[in-house]
């Protein structure tokens, strides 16, 4: 018990410094446009309407005990930090019967960098951090009990699925490649059985976002809001084609701006190799678990593409490194000494280089926010003197051409050029009460 509290504690400490730019003074967009609109009207609009009623219920709450933003800004992903923390936990007791005379540091390593992946980063930049990481451990308890023994665990793995889908509707992904790569490990050779384990998995899913795409509805024809998270583009046929040509290649090649070019294709295309040079029986299974790591982070795009292409829509993909190294690595055997070292060298790197990325990405978003302030704050004195000039006071903004594609990351993006935060920044740091006007098509 001790021994499991200072891991954990050490996990959490290190994910606290390396995602220190968003703990102290971090600002999303989002949270400019909450601080602007309020609790209340945010939660209805941003969280309940977009199938998210737990978040909605967390607004609530932080508006009913009078919390200040600042405070919810940081306690959010404090929260988060810590219930991610408790997901690697978990899934390490999951594994234990597959990595009896493993090294358990190495483990750990493993599973720190395969959950706290690049495309995470983007997760935790947001305060839905908070129900994102429940829905991790709510998809990791879920796919305990898909593998129980016990009575009923079937209805317990579909409980528990429904409520990390009304959680996040973003993290269905994680829950598919878990479930596979379990499979992988209990199975061997078994591919019938993997692939029924993976169908099921799918089941589950489909009724977990079957049941929150009625919740959505529901809360939208109550509320009398527009639905947000329909079927676009024509349908799935649509979609899927849609995403085949605008989405797969950029994703894999720029990870949604996350992570250094070309890198992931790099270290993923090495471990297969590697994974040939040692055993070549185990590259077949090694190449379908990263397939099902990236493929299921498609899949979301089928039903909606509202978000895609976003790296909180697509954490397996982040994950898929990681979850290959841990599959290498836990299928390695004793004699492979060379084999071994090699992947725990390896394991050394990624880790060490996705802790230098999270530490230098979330204090370069936090540093953007220091620049944008500064960048407004002599909009502000311009406006003054046009006010001033022209005798009139300017109350109303306008975003033009809101839908134009970032080549950056959302953790990097302008608030000032977003069109839900453009009004929110600039009141925020100039104390005025600027409107967010809504232009059509031809003006």
């Amino acid at each position: 018990m001790k021994q499991n509290i200072k891991i954990y504690l050490i996990m959490f400490i290190t994910a606290l410094l390396m995602c220190s730019g968003f703990v102290f003074g971090h600002y999303s967009t989002d949270d400019y446009n909450i601080m602007n609109i309020g609790y209340n009207k945010y939660s209805f609009n941003n969280n309940l309407r977009e199938g998210r009623p737990i978040m909605f219920l967390i607004d609530q709450l932080y508006s009913r005990l009078h919390i200040s933003y600042n405070i919810f800004i940081i306690s959010t992903v404090v929260i988060a930090i810590m219930l991610t923390c408790l997901t690697i936990m978990i899934l390490y007791n999951m594994l234990k019967e597959y990595t009896k005379g493993k090294d358990k540091v190495i483990i750990y390593l493993i599973l720190f960098s395969t959950i706290f992946n690049f495309m995470y980063i983007e997760n935790l930049y947001f305060v839905e951090s908070i129900v994102m990481s429940l829905s991790l451990v709510l998809y990791t308890l879920s796919a305990k009990y898909f593998f129980s023994k016990e009575k009923n665990h079937y209805i317990k793995a579909i409980i528990l699925s429904i409520l990390a889908t009304l959680s996040y509707n973003g993290l269905e992904c994680y829950y598919i490649t878990l479930i596979c790569f379990i499979s992988l490990l209990n199975n061997k050779n078994n591919y019938k059985q993997i692939i029924i384990d993976i169908l099921k998995a799918g089941a589950i899913i489909i009724v977990s976002v079957g049941l929150n795409y009625l919740q959505m509805i529901i809360s939208c024809n109550y509320l009398d809001l527009p639905e947000t998270r329909a079927i676009r583009n024509e349908g799935i046929l649509i979609n899927l084609l849609y995403l085949i040509y605008h989405y797969v290649p950029t994703i894999l090649i720029n990870c949604s701006y996350l992570f250094p070019k070309y890198l992931m294709l790099i270290i993923l295309i090495s471990l297969i190799i590697i994974s040939m040079i040692n055993n070549k029986n185990n590259t077949f299974k090694t190449l379908f678990l990263m397939l099902v790591a990236i493929s299921s982070s498609f899949c979301i795009g089928l039903v909606s593409i509202s978000s895609f292409g976003t790296g909180r829509l697509l954490f397996s993909i982040g994950m898929s490194i990681g979850i290959t190294l841990l599959y290498m690595f836990i299928n390695t055997k004793e004699k492979e000494k060379k084999y071994k070292r090699l992947l725990i060298t390896l394991s050394i790197i990624w880790a060490l280089t996705n802790i230098i990325n999270y530490t230098y990405r979330t204090n370069l978003s936090k540093y953007n926010n220091y620049l944008e302030s500064k960048e407004i704050i002599k909009i502000d004195k311009e406006i003054k003197k046009y006010e001033q000039d022209n005798n009139i006071i300017v109350d109303e903004i306008v975003c033009a051409n809101p839908y134009k594609r970032k080549n950056v990351s959302d953790i990097d993006a302008k608030a000032l050029k977003t069109e839900w935060s453009s009004a929110g920044v600039i009141n925020y740091y100039t104390n005025r009460n600027i409107k967010k006007k809504e232009i059509n098509s031809k003006e």
